[in-house]
């Protein structure tokens, strides 16, 4: 196997294993962003219930109630994933474009070698 089809298959291997862990990280933080908020709903308190019945009281209503705090660190959570993902991927980019750069260039060398010879023939 020739140096740069070995440099772009490395490349894609690389490129592959950063998308990857940064999908992971980024699902993790998602996860952990789930859990926040779902604790945060589950201390919220169930609306009284009075004598009348109406649509309204069909309909489990579970506002959040969440301290300053709580809600900056899900809206940091948030954030985290959300960037974790974008980085991850744009690196991945970028070391697929790297490693794809030598394939390409011989791969235009041997096509304009091929050329000159079918011209000069």
């Amino acid at each position: 196997m020739e140096k740069p089809t070995k440099i772009l298959l490395i490349g894609l291997a690389a490129s592959v294993l950063i998308f990857g862990a940064g999908y992971f990280v980024s699902s993790r933080a998602e996860a952990k962003r789930a859990e926040l908020a779902s604790e945060c709903e589950s201390t919220a308190p169930l609306p009284e219930r009075t004598s009348i019945i109406t649509f309204d009281d069909l309909i489990p209503h579970r506002k959040p109630v969440c301290s300053p705090t709580e809600l900056d660190s899900i809206r940091e959570q948030r954030n985290f994933a959300n960037n974790s993902f974008l980085v991850s991927a744009s690196i991945a980019f970028f070391v697929f474009v790297i490693c794809v750069m030598p394939y390409s260039w011989y791969f235009m060398l041997r096509r304009i070698r091929e050329l000159r010879d079918a011209l000069f023939r």
